[in-house]
């Protein structure tokens, strides 16, 4: 039985630096810059590898000492915002 899953990365295209706590983000030939503070810094780097949502969660829940519900919706609004941007990618995924 295989099961699909939706992840998140990095988009390729997708520049960004790091300037204290903060990550900087945009894209080529933008004009405008993201700045991205320490907590939404942590889950962009953390989207450096494919990633689900729960998996994101969860790693975020037990890093901050929080419980997951409490986190979710916030982190979902934020990939949502990073998608509309065109900062991060979704892909289904088929594990086995």
């Amino acid at each position: 039985m295989s099961c699909r899953w939706i992840k998140f990365k990095q988009s390729d295209s997708t520049l960004s630096r790091t300037v204290g706590d903060e990550v900087l983000v945009t894209r080529p030939y933008s004009e405008s810059i993201d700045g991205l503070p320490a907590s939404s810094a942590d889950i962009w780097n953390r989207l450096a590898s494919p990633v689900t949502l729960p998996q994101l969660v969860e790693d975020l829940s037990l890093a901050y000492a929080v419980d997951a519900s409490e986190i979710e919706h916030d982190v979902k609004s934020l990939l949502d915002e990073l998608l509309h941007k065109h900062l991060i990618e979704e892909f289904v995924t088929t594990d086995d």
